[in-house]
């Protein structure tokens, strides 16, 4: 898919002091042509300029990595950039294997914001994918399904636009390209205790709801962004609030509470037998809706009637083939295995 593959990757870092915090910018660009890191460089400085007691402090090669990383203290932060492809990139440690300075990171009370294209695919190959609780990408950064990329799995369409969760009446609440669609940006299904910042849209896009950057809090205070695309295809203004706006969310951020805890088991679904090949019952339905949106492997996406009884509800599967789906009922979600 790409050309050009680099498998011995050079980091560049610059740490940036925040309040007593640092900020440890990761230079994983192995491929763009022009280079796109500078502009995300500014934007991180600028970032950093708007928030109190803010200083640059100094630039590192990779070699370097990991007396950095040893450096940082709980509250401090990572952004580590890998631009419009993850290939060949020190994130995959350029061998497509898992990382694990940021699983140290994490339980150091350290955030991380991952960002750029092709961030699954490059390193677990063609959508889709389903991850469990042993798998690295549903245990660090929340991922349940890998559902696909655009571009390559929407009839060459491309992604046209990413919408906030939680709109804040800023030029960021939606995200479009300088360049019209964005090309190789993964669409994902998320853990129920994860909290979603962007959806992929409109709603009638292939990929339409599916989530393109969440936030995973950690019971130890690092918590991780993952962002499934690149920033540098927005114009610069966009991309500076962007920056702004994702740097304060983390820099604010702290360990997940129990009200927190709490809230996340409040909107989580239970869905059973599993498996199943004629009824299921949900259980934890906060919403009215006497529909769900039954979403296959592969994206294609189907309403069925519910019958509901108070916040629980039966689903008829039987017309359903054998698969895994995802339900979807607003904001809440949960697989469902049928065999027939």
């Amino acid at each position: 898919m790409k050309i050009g593959i680099v498998f011995c990757a050079l980091i560049f870092l610059c740490s940036v002091d925040l309040w007593g915090q640092s900020i440890v910018l990761v230079d994983d660009d192995t491929y763009s042509k022009p280079d796109h890191y500078p502009r995300v460089k500014n934007a991180v400085t600028l970032a950093a300029q708007s928030l109190p007691q803010a200083e640059i402090k100094e630039f590192v090669t990779g070699v370097d990595a990991p007396t950095v990383f040893d450096s940082l203290n709980k509250g401090d932060i990572v952004v580590w950039y890998c631009a419009n492809t993850a290939v060949g990139t020190a994130l995959w440690n350029g061998t497509k294997s898992d990382n694990v300075m940021i699983p140290n990171l994490l339980e150091r009370g350290v955030h991380v914001w991952i960002m750029g294209n092709d961030f699954l695919s490059d390193r677990y190959g063609d959508a889709p994918k389903m991850f469990t609780s042993e798998d690295y990408a549903y245990e660090y950064f929340g991922i349940m399904r890998f559902v696909g990329e655009s571009k390559k799995n929407d009839n060459d369409i491309g992604l046209p636009l990413l919408a906030a969760h939680i709109p804040k009446g800023s030029v960021t609440d939606t995200l479009t390209w300088t360049s019209g669609n964005l090309w190789y940006a993964d669409a994902c299904d998320i853990r129920e205790d994860i909290i979603p910042l962007y959806s992929m849209g409109p709603s009638d896009y292939v990929f339409g709801g599916k989530k393109s950057m969440w936030m995973k809090k950690g019971v130890s205070g690092g918590n991780v962004i993952i962002s499934t695309f690149d920033p540098w295809f927005m114009d610069v203004e966009t991309m500076n609030v962007f920056f702004e706006e994702t740097i304060a969310l983390m820099a604010n951020s702290g360990a997940v509470s129990v009200e927190e805890q709490e809230q996340y088991k409040r909107m989580a679904l239970s869905v059973y037998p599993q498996p199943s090949s004629n009824i299921v019952t949900i259980d934890g339905l906060h919403t009215e809706c006497d529909e769900i949106i039954v979403v296959t492997m592969t994206g294609e996406k189907t309403l069925l009637p519910l019958q509901r009884f108070g916040n629980s509800a039966r689903l008829s599967v039987e017309s359903l083939p054998n698969g895994i789906y995802t339900l979807h009922c607003e904001e809440q979600t949960r697989m469902c295995v049928v065999i027939h």
